[in-house]
């Protein structure tokens, strides 16, 4: 299978790992819309085994555009090892550029697995949501947050003020 990029419109950006389109409801529509480009949204569905893994590596290139990630896994009953290895590397690589990751829908032994390599441990509790559509409000108002109160010196700076 191919990664299929689906744009709904030039501020809105949401990755599949298979050739179906994202269905959005209004709300995740309006949400990803009032986020003017600076979330991306990923979906996987099904069995997420050793072929896709390439595709998750070539597709966390996108997170230098974004500065959310919102990582729907719903839909994904089994996350192989080597897919595993890939999503890790992309939320750490999130992470480390001061990026929200946002996970969403993890049940089972996709769960199991991520907080076996650590993944879990990474991200807050809090961003860890069962539901597309809570965590597209959440990471609305975190990018909304971050860009009220960042100053740009030309590197990742909290303005003074926001923490007094």
């Amino acid at each position: 299978m191919f990664v299929q990029e689906i744009i709904a419109s030039i501020k809105q950006k949401a990755v599949t790992y298979d050739d179906q389109e994202i269905d959005l409801n209004r709300e995740e529509k309006q949400l990803l819309e009032r986020a003017n480009g600076r979330i991306l949204l990923f979906c996987l569905s099904g069995p997420i085994i050793f072929g896709v893994a390439k595709a998750i590596s070539r597709q966390h290139n996108l997170i230098n555009d974004y500065q959310a990630l919102v990582l729907d896994l719903s839909e994904v009953p089994i996350l192989g090892v080597t897919s595993s290895l890939a999503l890790e590397n992309a939320i750490k690589e999130a992470i480390e550029k001061g990026r929200q990751v946002f996970l969403v829908g993890l049940q089972g032994q996709t769960e199991k697995r991520l907080r076996k390599l650590g993944v879990m441990a990474k991200i807050p509790s809090i961003n860890i949501i069962s539901d597309r559509t809570m965590a597209l409000r959440q990471a609305v108002n975190a990018v909304n947050y971050v860009n009220e109160h960042v100053v740009d010196f030309g590197c990742d700076t909290i303005n003074p003020q926001a923490i007094a």
